[in-house]
């Protein structure tokens, strides 16, 4: 008996959900507006422009340096974009953990 119970014990120690990659769609204001902002790693020293975006039913504006796969920004106008945000599990170190691409392109206008 007492063997059972360590048997089912141990198995129960175990750790049998591995982490996988998940999507999530999400929808994004990408502003008209762009900034320069510092930025300092082995690849890239000096400015670079970051795009200004917002979730859907956040307040807070963000400053993006990724790269969202299938959309092309055109600085003046603003953007409604539909975005598979492809979480990664397993990413190494040295690569971004999240990418990012364009499901739909719902508005563009002139602001």
């Amino acid at each position: 008996m007492f063997f059972l119970f360590m048997v089912c014990f141990s198995i129960g120690c175990f750790n049998y959900n591995k982490e996988e990659d998940y999507y999530k769609e999400v929808e994004v204001t990408v502003l008209s507006e762009t900034t320069l902002i510092k930025c300092c790693s082995p690849n890239f020293t000096g400015e670079r422009e970051a795009m200004i975006v917002k979730k859907k039913n956040d307040k807070t504006d963000y400053l993006f340096l990724d790269e969202i796969r299938g959309f092309t920004y055109e600085r003046g106008f603003e953007y409604l974009l539909l975005i598979k945000e492809k979480h990664l599990a397993n990413a190494p170190q040295d690569v971004k953990s999240v990418e990012y691409h364009l499901i739909e392109e719902l508005s563009k206008q002139k602001k």
